[in-house]
């Protein structure tokens, strides 16, 4: 309604999260990595996706096509979208931008939300895009 989504509040929060570690004497901000489980996984795509402080990225259980979690299982919470953006790109496209970096992504065995077979199928597309 006001022209944002929970997704890019999140985004601004984590880099202002991000400024005031940078800010701190003991971090180097050259050697900063995000990592993050299900939304913190969404967290870790998106804030290395918008802040190229991010060198590396560890993605736990937030690797699926949108098409099977998003559609097939409505099972996502409504910061792991953005209206729109399924038009334009699906979820293992994002993950390739983020190469030349060091990417790691874990997949739940038993992880209801995001299943394994559409988890396998993200991170193979995501892979071919890396190269």
């Amino acid at each position: 309604m006001f022209g944002m989504t929970s997704l890019s509040i999140n985004v601004t929060h984590g880099k202002a999260a991000t400024d005031f570690i940078c800010s701190l004497p003991q971090v180097d901000s050259d050697k900063l990595g995000t990592m993050g489980l299900s939304g913190g996984g969404t967290m870790a795509l998106w804030m290395s996706l918008c802040d190229e402080r991010f060198k590396a990225t560890e993605i736990i259980c937030y690797s699926d096509l949108w098409g099977h979690f998003g559609i097939r299982d409505l099972n996502y919470c409504g910061m792991q979208v953005a209206p729109g953006l399924y038009k334009l790109v699906d979820l293992p496209d994002l993950q390739g931008l983020l190469a030349p970096h060091p990417l790691l992504i874990d997949i739940g065995a038993n992880d209801s939300c995001f299943k394994v077979d559409s988890a396998i199928a993200c991170f193979s597309v995501a892979m071919c895009h890396i190269g």
